[in-house]
């Protein structure tokens, strides 16, 4: 793993916690713009909102947005959230931060860029820890990688449309992984194992 850790090292991370997007800097505006496309939406980076950059001289490789989640389950909820439910939403979801996107450039990927961004945006939340909702190519893309890292799958829809997964440090994370959640569409049948892509 010499290569991750020279990566690592020569990153450059910035967290940018309850800052409004007029105060980035253009550059970095353009740059995670780039980088996580129809995630960015400006307007909804608010109060409760950190993100995360990481550069390589200068450049933007990688970067992760949290957001806060409000205290009732949104009304046009995805097929995800769906199947976690408005109790569980209340219970487990409500207030804590939700990993709404994260993107490498693709000459960083698979260098541990990822991992940096997501652990930088999700450090001030450590005691509740964080989640996800995921849908179509999210699913298929992000949902393996984040269960490589140790991620739980909370709730997951029947048709295979959207799952919602929580952190590793997430106080509902072993309760959900007990419930048998965890053998949901991110895993092979029967195994509890994340599928090889």
């Amino acid at each position: 793993m010499y290569g991750r850790d020279v990566v690592r090292r020569a990153l450059d991370v910035v967290v940018y916690a309850d800052v409004s997007v007029p105060y980035l800097d253009a550059d970095v505006r353009c740059a995670v713009s780039d980088l996580l496309g129809d995630v960015w939406d400006p307007a909804a980076f608010r109060s409760g909102s950190t993100l995360a950059t990481a550069s390589v001289r200068g450049e933007v490789v990688g970067c992760a947005l949290t957001r806060h989640s409000p205290a009732e389950r949104p009304v046009r909820a995805s097929p995800g959230l769906r199947a976690l439910g408005p109790d569980r939403y209340q219970e487990w979801l409500a207030g804590c931060p939700e990993l709404a996107g994260v993107a490498v450039s693709v000459g960083h990927r698979s260098s541990g860029v990822g991992s940096v961004v997501v652990d930088a945006v999700l450090t001030p939340a450590r005691p509740r820890g964080g989640w996800t909702d995921l849908c179509g190519r999210d699913l298929a893309g992000a949902g393996p990688w984040l269960r490589r890292r140790g991620w739980v799958v909370a709730a997951a829809d029947r048709d295979g449309a959207g799952a919602v997964l929580l952190a590793p440090r997430h106080p509902a994370a072993t309760v959900a992984d007990r419930r048998g959640a965890s053998r949901g569409p991110l895993t092979e049948p029967g195994r509890g194992r994340p599928h090889r892509t």
